[in-house]
């Protein structure tokens, strides 16, 4: 008996539901395809072999005839396997039931893609970093130069960037690029692949997923017509993209990658903007990296950097700004004595920092919570709640800013947003308690709808209900005993009345119906108890429906305020960046530098920052370092080996 392979298969020989896996694996054939099935996410053939080995999970063989093929299952509720899957840099196609397969009868139940997970494209916060961004990037080369987009959907960025060939080294300048984004996954056009010398350099330069797409999403005319479409646009002017050709192409092609995997729903990228360096101090791959800025060089740790030394935010946005604000260095003096005027003060003045440090800690990704908000079939009620614990603490913050009186303070002020009436509708609406399943209710909480207030009343009080209406038709009926309501699988609840009791009434409300004759009594139903039972035993279905449509209704409302929840986002990071500063300082006993636009370096025992906090248990010795494009343009440094010399440089 023979074990077949994808590669061997005949459609033609295939049954109507693996016709239609065949139809899917054709089209992503580099990919794994989860195939829906019940309770488990089937891999077939090559697939099942690469999963069971990456996951360790069981193989099994299923019989075709005289052959046999390869059969892997995972539970469709334990989402663990396929974060795994991503983790090891699988891209996994979910084929997943469109239908309940209770329903159907006489055919296969319809399936249909509805994600493609890749390193690049996951939205999920216990599968990403709370301190890092999660880029995916994208490249085109042209006879000019080449073009650069980059995209995090997890908080909605997105830029795009073009290097020129009559410019810097073109190459120098995409490994800046890599270096500063550190993407883990790279989509280029299927041409670029048969560019052996280019692929080699991108392999070398990044340790992204690169993966091809079709070459015609990244044409000019069809991504420029594409970002139209998709931001509803007539021209690109707004964006700063209309003369920028290459920019638009890799930002054309890689939102055309993403609509496709996110099947066409990318509801948290508002704009793209053009990457400029203007005020920003460029720094190449060879300086990020011999500095060790954000990684180390020593197995490309993260222990021994400035990032690490310098991290003392205390959100996770201020800890992404952070790297940020690292590896583009302020280049305008302005923008400078700005940003050291605000560190400064909140150095001078312990009690604001602590305050403000206390509090921006309970503030969680707010930009994440909001983000993952807008995507509907993956949010559920414990979002709002974070967005709400996020917002609540944002008053207070407000409140610290503005008693600090602090000018250069007032623009970051104006952006932060007070959102009392969103924090309030979701502490009224939902459960402290509620669940991460969003059909099941336990939602919403006891007095925000009044229809849902009723039902909750009825799921729980029915038997009290039922009893309230036999005690009504005995007073109807003058009666104390000989009426009851039962109830059974045939004729639901019906009002039981004895034969001798029958004897007693004069005459029956016209509105009983007789069903069913006993030999000692008789059993009746009214339309009010056909309505009763019908509201009890639908109750509990009534509810799980009504509280979707009501989580789905807040879940719309909050997402109106995204922009304004991103932007406060935004400046609180900034914030949070400005106090880590002021705590470092402070910690390490850094001294304010003067900035002037003279041609002179002056410092007076200078320190590594990283060297530094290595050798806590010897003293560093303090060097002094002037330098000026006069009189002291070359410095000679001496001295034996492990005596200082690198770190001075």
């Amino acid at each position: 008996m023979a074990t077949m392979s994808f590669e061997e298969l005949n459609a033609g020989d295939l049954t109507p539901m693996m016709e239609h896996w065949y139809s899917i694996k054709k089209k992503y054939k580099e990919h794994l395809i989860a195939y829906r099935m019940g309770d488990f996410f089937e891999f077939f053939y090559d697939d099942a072999v690469r999963v069971s080995k990456l996951l360790g999970i069981t193989l099994t063989k299923r019989k075709v005839g005289d052959d046999e093929y390869p059969l892997a299952g995972i539970p469709h509720h334990s989402g663990n396997y396929l974060k795994n899957l991503v983790k090891k840099g699988e891209t996994v196609v979910i084929v997943e039931q469109l239908e309940d397969p209770s329903n159907v009868k006489g055919r296969i139940v319809r399936r249909g893609v509805v994600r493609i997970l890749s390193p690049g494209t996951i939205t999920e916060a216990d599968m990403l970093k709370s301190n890092e961004n999660n880029y995916i990037a994208s490249l085109v080369k042209e006879k000019k130069g080449y073009g650069c987009a980059f995209a995090d959907i997890s908080t909605g960025e997105f830029v795009a960037v073009e290097y020129f060939q009559n410019g810097k080294d073109p190459k120098e300048e995409l490994l800046s690029a890599f270096a500063r984004f550190s993407p883990v996954e790279l989509i280029i056009p299927e041409i670029l692949k048969k560019e052996e010398k280019l692929f080699l350099f991108l392999t070398d330069v990044t340790e992204a997923l690169i993966k091809t797409y079709d070459d015609y999403y990244f044409d000019y005319e069809e991504a420029n017509n594409l970002i139209k479409r998709h931001f509803d646009l007539s021209n690109l002017k707004g964006f700063g993209l209309e003369n920028a050709k290459m920019a638009v192409q890799a930002a054309g092609g890689l939102l055309a990658f993403l609509k496709e995997t996110q099947r066409d729903i990318i509801p948290n990228i508002f704009k793209i903007g053009l990457l400029r360096e203007e005020g920003i101090l460029h720094l190449d791959y060879a300086t990020q990296r011999n500095l060790e800025l954000i990684n180390s060089l020593w197995e490309r740790g993260k222990d021994a950097t400035l990032y690490s030394v310098f991290n003392r935010t205390e959100t996770p946005m201020g800890a992404r700004l952070l790297k940020k604000v690292i590896v583009q260095p302020l280049a305008n003096i302005e923008e400078i004595t700005h940003r050291l005027n605000i560190v400064q003060k909140f150095k001078e003045d312990i009690f604001l920092r602590s305050d403000l440090r206390d509090k921006l800690g309970v503030v969680g990704d707010l930009e994440r919570y909001i983000n993952r908000i807008t995507y509907k079939n993956r949010t559920n009620a414990r979002d709002l709640l974070n967005i709400q614990s996020s917002l609540d603490i944002i008053p207070k913050i407000r409140e610290l800013l503005k008693q600090a009186e602090i000018p250069e303070i007032a623009k970051y002020l104006k952006r932060i947003n007070d959102f009392e009436e969103t924090r309030a509708l979701i502490r009224n609406s939902v459960k402290e308690d509620a669940p991460t399943k969003v059909k099941e209710g336990g939602i919403i909480k006891d007095g925000y709808n009044s229809q849902l207030d009723k039902l909750r009343d009825l799921l729980q009080n029915g038997k009290k209900y039922l009893l309230e209406y036999e005690d009504e038709q005995k007073s109807r009926l003058n009666l104390t005993s000989g009426l009851k309501i039962g109830h059974n699988n045939i004729l639901g609840y019906y009002i039981q009345i004895t034969k001798n009791t029958l004897k007693s009434i004069k005459e029956l409300p016209t509105e009983y119906v007789e069903r069913q004759t006993l030999k000692n009594s008789r059993r009746y139903t009214t339309k009010k108890l056909k309505d009763l039972e019908q509201d009890i035993l639908t109750a509990e279905e009534k509810i799980y429906d009504l509280e979707y449509t009501l989580f789905c209704e807040l879940r719309e409302r909050v997402e109106q305020e995204t922009l304004k929840i991103l932007e406060t986002a935004k400046n609180i990071a900034y914030i949070d960046v400005y106090a880590c500063f002021a705590e470092i300082a402070e910690k390490y006993n850094y001294c304010r530098p003067n900035i002037t636009e003279d041609s002179k370096i002056e410092i007076n025992e200078g320190r590594h920052p990283v060297v530094e906090q290595m050798h806590i248990t010897e003293q560093f010795i303090p060097n002094d370092c002037c330098m000026d494009t006069k009189a002291e343009q070359i410095l000679i440094i001496t001295g034996p080996n492990m005596s200082g010399k690198s770190t001075y440089l």
